[in-house]
């Protein structure tokens, strides 16, 4: 068997280079903001991504990944000419899986493809046809959490070779670090739902409650899209007095919102690991969600938060209504013990070791790149 590459010593001659088919420097990107997070961790090995900021946050704080040693912006051309040891991505386009497939096929046999399933596809999911083929044509496939781990064996028959959770910055989230909202119109002690505005998140149950409890304000965070159902949902919102859809926020923003929230609720149906759910905890918010087996991974009962069916807005209502009356001992003792277990089991270092433990695993297979090869 070729000797493979010590992906802990950063004085080899050819350390292990690993393309990141996605643009990298988009902070409120979930998974672009995964792959940085683990990236920025391993500074043993040469990570290449793409770049296309979005947001005053992402051309602010862009320089300063870029700078890194270790982690080097590209063009699609150098897809053309450059080798990897790795292409490793954890979602599915269809450019982000052509970029995977163009750099398996430019390695010509040297190039392992590893895939990570965030989430398991829905029918109904426009990327669900790209998820299929990064599960089918990948060398290797793991999972952001056991229960999607165990999904996908189930229905692809694709065993799942290592799970890689999400993570929070916890120095990023948190409440000391929120600024006001006055800015936004809104006065603290709100219900939060953030999420993008599509069917599987059920943005519209939120709607279903702010119905019941007229005198308490409902902000939204989400971007839609020009369906239907988003049309739909934004004359609904525009109809009721108590809710607010704010749109689509960068991340520093978001902390501002949950910094003054008293709840977040999260109806969404479809989660392979939220990363919302995790940025509440970690702000000390308490979370309202559904019960799924993904979900019971990262909200524990009455520590930070709640999980519970969903047939009607009535249960909810008064869960929610429950969290806004707790007094001020109550709240603070809430954020400590949330803050404290989000921050102990859900950090990008836990990701990145995880990650690294798998690539090192792998490592063997990847045979050794002579010196004078590109």
């Amino acid at each position: 068997m070729p000797g493979g590459i010590p992906l802990s010593d950063p004085n080899k001659a050819n350390p292990l280079r690993v393309l990141l088919p996605i643009h990298l420097d988009r902070w409120r990107h979930p998974i672009a903001s995964k792959l940085r997070e683990v990236a920025t961790r391993m500074p043993d090995l040469h990570f290449s991504s793409f770049s296309s900021p979005e947001t005053p946050e992402d051309q602010r704080l862009a320089p300063g990944l870029w700078s890194k040693e270790h982690i080097h912006r590209i063009s699609l051309a150098t897809l053309g000419w450059q080798r990897f040891d790795i292409v490793y991505h954890a979602s599915a386009t269809p450019a982000n899986i052509a970029a995977s497939l163009l750099a398996k096929a430019r390695g010509m046999g040297h190039t392992r493809h590893v895939f990570t399933v965030s989430v398991m596809p829905r029918a109904d999911d426009r990327f669900a046809g790209s998820v299929r083929l990064g599960i089918g044509r990948a060398d290797h496939v793991l999972a952001v959490s056991k229960a999607v781990a165990e999904e996908v064996e189930a229905s692809f028959g694709r065993k799942v070779e290592h799970v890689v959770p999400n993570g929070v910055d916890a120095d990023f989230f948190s409440p000391g670090r929120a600024g006001p909202v006055d800015a936004y119109g809104l006065v603290p002690g709100y219900v939060v739902f953030i999420g993008a505005m599509v069917p599987r998140k059920h943005p519209e149950r939120v709607l279903e409650m702010a119905a019941l409890m007229p005198d308490t304000e409902f902000v939204m965070v989400g971007r839609g899209d020009s369906s239907g159902f988003t049309e739909k949902l934004q004359r609904e919102i525009a109809g009721a007095p108590n809710v607010r859809h704010l749109g689509f926020l960068e991340r520093g923003k978001v902390r501002d919102i949950l910094g003054a929230a008293s709840v977040l609720v999260h109806p969404s149906e479809v989660e392979g690991m939220s990363n919302v759910t995790l940025e509440a905890g970690a702000m000390g918010v308490p979370v309202v969600g559904l019960p799924l087996r993904e979900m019971s991974v990262i909200v524990e009962r009455g520590v930070n938060g709640w999980l519970l069916d969903y047939d009607g807005p009535e249960s909810w209502a008064h869960k929610v209504k429950t969290i806004i009356n707790w007094d001020r001992i109550t709240r603070a003792a809430f954020a400590e013990t949330s803050r404290a277990w989000v921050g102990s089991r859900f950090t990008w270092e836990a990701a990145a070791d995880a990650l690294r433990t798998f690539l090192m695993s792998i490592q063997q297979t990847v045979p050794l790149r002579r010196a004078n090869r590109s």
